[in-house]
Formats: structure tokens, sequence, C-alpha cells
């Protein structure tokens, strides 16, 4: 085990510097917080400051991040405490099989964010002037014009949804070939028009391929009214197996 190198390295509270811990066949890179501010009683109400809570995400996943150019990480999600290291240690101990196989597995891959975001106006336009019906005379009474124009707007939202859900199944089969691993995700709140969210792992070697076929995707669902957006190389978040026991209810010092 060569431990990462963490020098510069600042941990969540902004302060004190990072470190590696062995922890048998892994490291775990690790800061000191104090329990003055990082008590779960305390915690329960700084996590509702976003200022507070943005900029230690913020440090978070910097540490995530300059380890991951390093090494092969699996990321701990943010305010994981311990009260002590041997209870870190303790914590980790049985599950040192199942993370030495989920780092040989997720080494030399990264994590891949594809989101489509769905312009209704666009999309809707470019369905009823591909609609048969588009071509058609339209009728001259008002109140047929009226009705007419009623029933082009309802099969168009029909389309619509049967558009969304084939492109989005299109979309996320096409480009889980291409990956390691997959998984569709719910969107976040707050994220509008978005109708697709998904993680892709993909291997460093299958990179090309994988973002010449976004390329491919994104210049044709444009043209239909949905914006596909990449990004990443991100840490592994989504993949990551379930550590139970990984928490400390008692952190401080």
């Amino acid at each position: 085990l060569t431990p990462p190198a963490t020098s510069g390295l600042i941990g969540v509270d902004g302060r004190v510097a990072v470190y590696s811990l062995s922890a048998g066949e892994v490291a775990a890179v690790v800061s000191r917080v104090s329990k003055e501010e990082f008590s779960e009683q305390l915690l329960e109400e700084k996590v509702r400051d976003l200022a507070w809570l943005a900029e230690k995400v913020r440090l978070h996943e910097t540490v995530v991040e300059e380890v991951m150019a390093q090494t092969t990480v699996l990321p701990l999600r943010l305010m994981t405490l311990f009260s002590a290291e041997d209870r870190l240690l303790e914590a980790l101990r049985p599950h040192q099989n199942s993370l030495k196989a989920f780092l040989e597995e997720t080494q030399d891959k990264a994590e891949w964010a594809v989101k489509v975001y769905l312009d209704t106006n666009q999309a809707m336009n470019c369905l009823l002037s591909d609609s048969p019906k588009a071509d058609q005379e339209p009728p001259q009474a008002p109140g047929e014009i009226y009705l007419f124009q009623k029933h082009l707007q309802k099969r168009a939202r029909e389309e619509l949804a049967e558009a969304r859900a084939r492109l989005c199944q299109e979309l996320y089969h096409g480009l889980a070939d291409l990956s390691a691993s997959s998984k569709r995700l719910k969107p976040l709140e707050g994220e509008g028009s978005i109708v697709f969210n998904a993680a892709f792992l993909v291997s460093r070697n299958g990179l090309e391929a994988f973002h010449r076929e976004v390329d491919r995707l994104a210049g044709d669902y444009h043209k239909r009214g949905f914006l596909l957006h990449l990004s990443g190389p991100w840490p592994p978040y989504n993949f990551c197996p379930v550590l139970q026991g990984c928490h400390d209810p008692t952190p401080g010092g």
C-alpha cells in the first residue's frame, strides 16, 4: 500500500491538514475536527446554514478530487465522523474485502454525469411541424380552427411524452454499453426541466468512444428540443458500496 500524498490539503474545518491513516490493505484520508463545531447536536443546526455547508462541501470535494488524481478512491459522504482513529479502523476492518474489490473494480475509471434538459417550446414546435396533420388544409370556420389547433397541441403533448421516454431509454442503454457500470438517478430538487439524470462509470480506455457517442447524441437531440449536458470526471460517488457501521455517533476530538 502506498498512501496518497496529502501535503497542502486542508480538512473540512478549513484549518487542519489532512493525513493518511493505514487501515489494513487500504488507507483512509482523514482530518481532525473540533467537537465544539462538529458535534451531532450542533451539526443539525449548522447544516441549515447554506453558506457554511457549501464551504464544507467545497473543502471535502477538493480533498477527494486531489486524492483521486493520485490513486483510486472510495469517497465517503460529507460529515462521516468518528470520535477517534481506532473507532474508524474498527469500522473499516469488516469491510476490507469489499473495499479492495471496489478499488480494483474502479481502477482507471471515473464517473461521468449525463443530464438532459427539455426545451418544451422547441420540442413542441418540432413535433407540430413533423405532424402529418400540419400539412393538412386547416378548417376555415373559427370554431373548427380552434378545435383543430387544440387537437394538434394535444397530440403533440402525447407524442412529446412518448419521445421523451423513448429518448431516455435509447440514451441510457447506448451509453451504458460503453461504460463499465451505469445508474439511473432521480433529478435533484430545483433542477427545473431536467428529464434524464444518470451516472456512468467509464474506463480511461473507453473514454474517447463514450465522449464521441455523447457528442453524436447531443447534436441529434438538440434539434428536437432536448439539451444534453455532460460533466466529469468525478469520483465514483454513485457506485460506492454501502459500508455498514461507517459512522460514529459520538464524534469529536
